[in-house]
């Protein structure tokens, strides 16, 4: 018997939907994290993973930009492609959402059964531990900054009517008008669970932001936004 290994190709660009030029919510995303010093390394290779699938999709060579990016976006878009249809999202097919110059893209919209309100549904496939052993889902999850910042900035992008949205208090309870979007809904395949014998482990985590979360969080994309727009400006 003779093996002769070969390299395989393929094209990630496949089935890709256009996107527009301009700035992405999760390149300041992005530098926002790394401005914060709170990412480790495969923090940025997971984010180079997010930042790929826009490169893919703009026409940029994602094997020259994130050479160790392109398979793990392979998994991804295949998990996506597979997984998504299966859940009650209006998969794909919405486009792109843009405020205040900063483009979204979110991997679908759902409403919610019983209320009607509208959820932003995102869909991740990740290498990273689950820590299911020793971490609560609330604990877990918010260590994952980019994860939840993106979808806060989506429930902003998502939001249709006057910004910001009028908040006020009742019985010590801050209220906002109803159209202000406010749930994502976090789904998460583990592809190597808790790596301590677990093995994939898929989750889903329902999200809800505080009004003020939701108006707070897009005050710093904003504001990071027109920073790199200074810094950029600077160098040219």
């Amino acid at each position: 018997m003779h093996i002769k290994e070969i390299n395989g190709t393929f094209d990630l660009g496949h089935g890709a939907a256009p996107r527009s030029p301009g700035r992405h919510v999760s390149e300041v995303i992005k530098e926002l994290a790394l401005s914060r010093g709170i990412w480790k390394q495969d923090d940025q290779e997971e984010l180079d993973f997010t930042l790929a699938k826009y490169e893919v999709a703009r026409g940029g060579d994602v094997v020259k930009l994130y050479p160790q990016a392109m398979y793990r976006i392979a998994a991804g878009l295949a998990w996506e492609e597979w997984y998504g249809p299966q859940q009650d999202i209006n998969f794909h097919g919405i486009g792109e959402l843009c405020k205040d110059r900063i483009i979204g893209t979110p991997d679908g919209l759902k409403i919610k059964p019983g209320t009607g309100a509208l959820v932003i549904p995102e869909l991740k496939w990740t290498w990273k531990s689950s820590r299911s052993d020793r971490e609560t889902p609330q604990e877990r999850i918010h260590k994952e900054f980019p994860w939840t910042c993106q979808g806060c900035s989506y429930c902003r992008l998502a939001t249709i009517g006057k910004w910001p949205p009028k908040l006020w208090t009742q019985n010590g309870v801050v209220l906002a008008s109803d159209d202000l979007v406010r749930e994502m809904e976090l789904h998460v395949m583990w592809s190597n669970g808790n790596y301590k014998g677990s093995g994939p482990e898929l989750r889903v985590y329902e999200i809800e932001f505080s009004p003020e979360e939701v108006v707070a969080n897009w005050q710093v994309i904003q504001a990071k936004s027109e920073e790199m727009d200074r810094e950029s400006a600077t160098r040219d």
